[in-house]
């Protein structure tokens, strides 16, 4: 999944437009993850023109914790 270089702060918005055709289909996608164990934010909540992507928090939680996420997250992209 694209996903712009954070500068700085403690999040990436994972580029979802490729996968889901509306915000509907990002909070769809938010299910699923939630489904796996994985919580992420809906991207509309920062801003317009990001109701097709997801945040992801990666500062909040041991690495070897997000790499357990991400691998979860993989079946669904």
């Amino acid at each position: 999944v694209p996903f712009p270089a954070p500068a700085g702060g403690a999040f990436a918005l994972l580029d979802l437009r490729e996968r889901v055709d509306d915000e509907a289909g990002a909070l769809r996608f938010l299910e699923a993850a939630l489904d796996r164990g994985v919580s992420l934010a809906p991207g509309g909540a920062f801003g317009t023109g990001f109701g097709r992507f997801a945040r992801l928090c990666f500062t909040a939680t041991p690495l070897d914790r997000l790499d357990e996420g991400l691998t979860r997250l993989l079946p669904l992209l």
